[in-house]
């Protein structure tokens, strides 16, 4: 699970990151070795399990000052063109990457009496009050630093919430928590700073990130990418498709929407363009196949292992839950990719050499080996394991393909800073958690939710999909996703919402935020390698990923779409999904073979989504699935009254 990733890995997998991990500067070797440290301490609690209240802070404040040293304070857009001297930011930075080592040590110390201790009896001495505060303060410059304002100003509204609940009005008013209280819950037990986000980071995300390191570095990600190609290079809008595939495949070991963009669109972005596309139209689909990877099992995004844990699951219960909703979202992309290049009449196949892929296949036997170990019952770390290891050895295999053990080398500290930037914003939202749990915030937002609502379903998760996607804008979707699991999915069980329904629910529609405007990650970053409009892509990805507004309502209506029925009924909703999505393609496109009429488009919309809210198991549903069936035969034998070609336009 690569959170940031190199596009040209696979071609110079020896080339460090950036000049901050240039062994020739002391900042560059600090950090490197901070990386590998991190690293190796991972996995040696992997191998031999160190005490909770030792290692869960030396996962938090390594990686805290790995993201101190690797973006400095002297190159933040903050300090541009300001009067202060580089040298004294500097100074800063190393005092606290100096503060996140003493932190590491004190609990290094103190982790014997911290998990024996009473909580809320047991004395809070000065030291441990010294640690929460440093602790807090490098951790949300940290923040501000990898992830920017947003995430930020959550952080520190709760914070101060927590100290001055009562100056709130009405019923968010609480009485607010005293130093000692605080400091108890939120940095003397595996709480707050220390909850499942952090834990998840440790146990889980770390060995997924270096796993996808070994695989992108040593080649399997350009695999992949050929693969696609190869699969669809000659399809009317191949091109398009190509990307969609290659990102939904790459998703698998990715679950990054950044990554996928980063790594997939060097190559896709500038084959659609060839293929008639226009800049923002070839990074909009860039970015919305890269925003589904993160819904793609079994290799989920790092949202998917944290409801794991929340839900107390196993992992690929959790995550193969979302196969048919993520199957239905990349085949309603693939067809409308499909549909609009045969309304546009851009049936252009692209040329392109593609490697020969049979002797590079045998890279591909990492993620087999992971995802053949996961539903062989092994846990996700345990199964990450075994696919680094098989990984690693896979490229020895031919000597095409062996790497040069110089490169081998730079692939723990690069692990290591991509696993960090990824623990910071999963770690900060701790606090949010303890805070919202420990105020009683949770219920009464659930009270408030109820009354705007009215006890209304629909109405409710009308608010729920702004509150979600207002939150995701600027804050990676795993932030977004624990919030919005700790505010929300009380309000839908309450509702009667099965839990599982309701976490996939907000997961939806905090990935969808990648794309949506006019905070769209995912489309900034694509629009970067298109040259295109920024504003202009975020709305084409958005419209194009209109499906996945619809998808979510399924789960709350219908259990079987997430696989939570009998092997007849999520046969019976796998069918419908492919149709619903299919029809929803035709919807948005307007075109089945002709231009449609508008009644049509209305009745092709309708159906859709009234067939994903209906339940699969109802006459209604079967009736409706008839009459879609039945529109759809209408369209194609009445292909002949209206015209077929419609003008090209830089818009679409």
């Amino acid at each position: 699970m690569v959170d940031t990733a190199n596009p040209n890995a696979h071609e110079d997998i020896s080339s460090p990151l950036d000049d901050r991990m240039d062994l020739r500067s002391l900042r560059g070797v600090v950090l490197t070795g901070l990386c590998c440290a991190y690293v190796t301490a991972v996995l040696w609690n992997f191998f031999r399990p160190i005490e909770q209240m030792a290692i869960i802070p030396f996962h938090v404040y390594v990686t805290v000052a790995i993201v101190l040293l690797a973006k400095p304070m002297h190159s933040s857009a903050w300090f541009a063109g300001s009067t202060i001297p580089p040298r004294l930011l500097d100074v800063l930075d190393w005092i606290m990457v100096a503060t996140c080592l003493a932190l590491c040590a004190h609990y290094a110390s103190e982790a014997i009496r911290l998990q024996t201790r009473m909580q809320y009896i047991d004395e809070v001495f000065f030291t441990d009050k010294l640690a929460f505060f440093a602790g807090t303060i490098v951790l949300l410059e940290a923040v501000r630093r990898q992830v920017g304002l947003v995430l930020l100003i959550l952080l520190v509204v709760f914070l101060f919430y927590a100290f001055f609940g009562n100056w709130f009005p009405g019923a968010l008013s609480f009485s607010g928590f005293s130093v000692d209280e605080a400091t108890d819950i939120l940095s003397m037990q595996t709480n707050g700073i220390f909850d499942v986000p952090a834990q998840v980071g440790l146990n889980v995300i770390t060995f997924f990130v270096v796993f996808g390191a070994i695989f992108t570095m040593t080649g399997g990600g350009a695999v992949f990418i050929d693969l696609a190609f190869r699969i669809t290079g000659r399809m009317v809008g191949g091109a398009a498709k190509s990307a969609v595939i290659g990102s939904a495949m790459f998703g698998t070991v990715s679950g990054s929407a950044v990554a996928n963009v980063t790594t997939t669109g060097v190559l896709t972005i500038p084959l659609m363009r060839r293929g008639g596309l226009t800049p923002e139209q070839a990074a909009a689909t860039e970015a919305i196949s890269s925003s589904g990877g993160q819904l793609m099992p079994p290799i989920m995004g790092t949202a998917a292992f944290v409801m794991a844990q929340i839900l107390g699951r196993p992992y690929i219960e959790v995550a193969m839950a979302g196969l048919i909703p993520a199957i239905g979202f990349y085949f309603a992309l693939f067809m409308t990719i499909d549909l609009r290049a045969r309304k546009l009449g851009a049936l252009k196949r692209v040329e392109r050499e593609v490697p020969p892929l049979g002797p590079r296949l045998h890279l591909l036997a990492g993620p087999i080996s992971l995802i053949i170990a996961l539903f062989a019952g092994y846990s996700a770390n345990y199964a990450a394991i075994i696919g680094i290891a098989v990984a690693l050895a896979a490229p020895f295999l031919r000597a095409h393909t062996r790497p040069a053990l110089k490169d081998l080398a730079w692939m723990m500290p690069i692990s290591g800073r991509q696993a960090a930037e990824i623990a910071v914003a999963c770690t900060s939202v701790g606090i949010v958690m303890a805070i919202a749990i420990q105020s009683s915030l949770v219920l009464k937002f659930v009270g408030v939710l109820s009354q705007l609502g009215d006890g209304n379903l629909f109405l409710s998760l009308v608010l729920i999909i702004f509150g979600c996607i207002i939150m995701g804008m600027g804050m990676p979707t795993v932030a977004a996703y624990i919030v919005g699991s700790v505010l929300f999915v009380p309000a839908l069980t309450a509702l009667d919402v099965p839990t599982l329904s309701a976490h996939y629910f907000i997961l939806y529609y905090c990935v969808l935020s990648m794309v949506t405007p006019p905070v769209a990650l995912t489309a900034y970053a694509a629009a970067g390698l298109s040259g295109g409009n920024i504003l202009k892509t975020g709305m084409l990805a958005f419209f194009y990923g209109l499906v996945m507004f619809v998808i979510p309502f399924g789960f709350i209506r219908d259990e079987a779409i997430l696989g939570q029925a009998g092997t007849m009924s999520v046969a019976v909703a796998f069918i419908g999904m492919i149709i619903a999505t299919f029809s929803w393609s035709v919807f948005l496109q307007n075109w089945l073979g002709r231009v449609l009429w508008l009644p049509e488009r209305i009745a092709f919309g309708a159906l859709s989504f009234a067939i994903i809210i209906q339940p699969s198991d109802s006459v209604l549903w079967f009736a409706l699935c008839a009459g879609l069936v039945g529109l759809m035969g209408w369209c194609l034998f009445s292909r002949g009254l209206r015209a077929k070609p419609v003008p090209v336009t830089q818009g679409d």
